[in-house]
């Protein structure tokens, strides 16, 4: 995972039982000047933005999750297009 994403402050935080579910934790501010978070800002669809806006506020993308009503992997879905997003920006430069 760091690899892919280029975010060498991923750790794996635990393992679960059951199926195979990773829990990482990484950086949130992922390094954007304020150019960035503008064209960031451009890409993101409305719930792109409530989510981009929960987890800066430090919620967690289960709360994030139980707070619009929405599956778990929905909000980790549109979490990682964000990240990706940001990465590219990031790389861009």
């Amino acid at each position: 995972m760091r690899q892919i994403s280029g975010d060498t402050s991923l750790t794996l935080q635990r393992i679960e039982t059951g199926s195979v579910k990773l829990v990482l934790e990484g950086n949130q501010d992922v390094g954007l000047t304020q150019s960035q978070w503008q064209q960031l800002d451009e890409k993101l669809t409305p719930l792109g933005r409530q989510i981009l806006d929960l987890r800066k506020a430090g919620n967690s993308i289960e709360v994030i999750a139980q707070q619009l009503k929405l599956k778990t992997h929905q909000v980790l879905g549109e979490w990682i297009r964000i990240y990706l997003a940001a990465q590219i920006l990031i790389n861009q430069e």
